[in-house]
């Protein structure tokens, strides 16, 4: 029995994780810890006050950092298990280097511009560019990645990626060029529905020029284009033409514009006749080119009839089919507007 609680305290003990309690003394007040065991994916974070920080951590291998604005970050790894009670962790003063810069676009200087400096802690530092497009930013010694950010440009490709500033001897001058993102006009030509139509025309007048365009599957259309008055008329057989006038200003777009064509439609009237007098409740049916009925109709008393709101634009005829008369068929006709006196003569069988 005595054999057996021996061996169980030692598998208690061999699964048991010891911990080591030490303090961290630091010759400033306040600053920012973050620590991390090896190979965890995880860290934790606190801020120490009156010089130290205490911790109570299993005894493994540790990466610390240390962080105060105003002084150069400390990385520092620690073994909880063979660290003294007591450490010192001394902060130096930032070496900051001084940065002279000017955003350009094709020789032109670029105000407004947002600057900013990325350092490989992901820390952000940042300002903007006067009117004359220059600049002057202080940064601790590093590696910085930078981003501009002013509306209607982006940064030119041949930019360096990733900068390096490592010397606080003398300033660093800086020119960082941008290129300059063309407006244009972009939209979609829809019916009343908001179906897209296909293969519109869209025709761009803008300043002294003027473009062809057609509207692709989803009845979209894209066009770069000059600040001033842009002028868009889009077309398309069976509908209205329609359009839109806008003014551009510099370094804008007209993104998301819809341009809504509706369908033509036209109205065919006339009498029904025998020749002699008028012929009342007749039916008269109205087909497109490939013999699909549209819709019909019965003349009245007076033998007159009418069809409003035909989808025009297309080949149709018309057709009477009545029992004590000989069929009527008559040619193709285009209907692309109103038509009136489109009298029927029927003949008796």
């Amino acid at each position: 029995m005595y054999k057996i609680k021996i061996a169980l305290l030692f598998f208690i003990l061999s699964i048991l994780s010891f911990s080591k309690e030490f303090t961290i003394h630091f010759n400033i007040p306040s600053g920012n810890i973050r620590y991390y065991k090896t190979n965890d994916k995880t860290f934790k974070t606190f801020d120490f006050y009156n010089s130290k920080a205490t911790f109570n951590l299993d005894e493994e291998i540790y990466t610390f950092l240390f962080f105060n604005r105003e002084y150069a970050p400390i990385i520092k790894e620690i073994d909880a298990k063979n660290i003294p009670n007591e450490i010192y962790i001394e902060f130096s003063k930032k070496e900051d280097v001084i940065i002279n810069g000017v955003i350009k676009s094709n020789d032109n200087n670029v105000g407004g511009s947002e600057i900013q400096f990325i350092d490989n802690l992901n820390r952000g530092y940042s300002t903007t560019s006067d009117y004359l497009g220059n600049f002057q930013i202080k940064l601790p010694k590093g590696n910085y990645k930078v981003n501009v950010n002013k509306f209607g440009y982006t940064t030119k490709k041949n930019n360096p990626l990733v900068y390096e500033f490592t010397s606080s001897a003398k300033p660093y001058n800086l020119t960082i060029n941008l290129d300059k993102i063309p407006s244009f006009v972009e939209g979609r030509v829809i019916d009343e529905k908001r179906n897209p139509i296909i293969n519109a025309q869209v025709t761009i007048k803008n300043g002294a020029e003027t473009f062809y365009l057609k509207t692709d599957e989803y009845g979209k259309f894209k066009k770069e284009v000059s600040s001033g008055i842009v002028t868009l008329i889009c077309s398309k057989p069976g509908f209205f033409t329609n359009g839109s006038v806008r003014k551009i200003e510099s370094d804008s777009s007209i993104p998301n514009l819809e341009i809504i064509l509706t369908k033509t439609k036209f109205n065919i009237q006339g009498i029904v006749t025998d020749g002699v007098k008028a012929l009342p409740k007749i039916l008269i049916t109205i087909h497109d080119e490939d013999i699909n009925k549209i819709t019909s109709v019965t003349s009245d008393e007076n033998g007159y009839y009418e069809f409003t709101n035909i989808e025009g634009d297309k080949e149709v005829f018309i057709s009477v089919n009545d029992p004590k008369y000989k069929r009527l068929k008559t040619d193709l006709f285009r209907l692309d507007k109103n038509i009136s006196n489109f009298n029927l003569i029927l003949e008796e069988k």
